[in-house]
């Protein structure tokens, strides 16, 4: 999304790309399929740069995600 979609759908990084940064966490972590998920723009753009998740959470949806895919 570039900002044109604002009703629209986009990707949630649920641990925040700035929470990795910030933080020294691995870019392949924070990039996992397993930290994504679909939500309305407007709800993703209101939620800025916090997290939904905890990294430890994060890291047992990759194993779980490594496992079943």
């Amino acid at each position: 999304n570039r900002g044109n979609n604002l009703t629209g759908i986009s990707r949630d990084h649920m641990v925040s790309v700035k929470y990795g940064f910030d933080n020294g966490v691995d870019p392949a972590i924070i990039a996992h399929p397993a930290n994504c998920k679909l939500m309305q723009h407007s709800h993703n753009s209101s939620k800025c740069d916090t997290c939904s998740i905890t990294l430890g959470e994060l890291l047992h949806r990759i194993e779980e995600w490594n496992i079943k895919y």
